[in-house]
């Protein structure tokens, strides 16, 4: 799980070639083909087809959040996500 529950999708900023898909949990797994598509497309041909940026992993950004902040916001994301009894379930 990503701290916002969203995939990551793209280049990593600061690091030429180097591509990311994360966040396909099991709930994800429908949308993981569509997602390796697009990927593969924007590494071939310099861009998706799609318009990914909302995916971007920049939009986690350097807030000041420590690795333990980080590590509740993925626990919150995973617990709402597949608890039955979560408020709002």
């Amino acid at each position: 799980m990503t701290p916002d529950g969203q995939h990551i999708v793209g280049p990593v900023p600061g690091a030429a070639g180097f591509f990311v898909a994360s966040g396909c949990n099991v709930a994800g797994l429908s949308i993981a083909p569509v997602i390796g598509e697009e990927l593969a497309r924007w590494i071939v041909d310099g861009r998706p087809s799609e318009d990914l940026s909302a995916m971007s992993i920049a939009r986690l950004g350097r807030n000041g959040a420590t690795r333990r902040d980080c590590a509740g916001r993925r626990r919150w994301e995973y617990w709402h996500f597949y608890s039955y009894d979560a408020p709002g379930a």
